[in-house]
């Protein structure tokens, strides 16, 4: 059973109370040491697919001039011979 917490900082925190384990990215068990959970990396798994996220209206500048880097980013350059 998963644990269940109101946010991921309390996440490893439910699971030392042994309310449920679960899997995590790399980043939590390095932002979030707790001396009563064990991290295990997960070998063969799939690698994190992540998303970027903003309100969707009146995002803050520095959110829309990020997205916007984001997606040209991820636009193939086209380099003539």
């Amino acid at each position: 059973m998963g644990a269940e917490a109101a946010n991921l900082d309390e996440y490893p925190h439910a699971v030392a109370a042994r309310r449920g384990v679960g899997a995590l990215p790399k980043s939590v068990a390095t932002q979030h040491p707790d001396p009563d959970v064990l991290y295990l990396p997960l070998t063969g798994a799939p690698p994190a697919v992540l998303h970027y996220v903003h309100p969707r209206t009146n995002p803050r500048p520095h959110a829309e001039n990020l997205s916007r880097a984001l997606r040209d980013a991820e636009r193939p350059v086209l380099r003539s011979a």
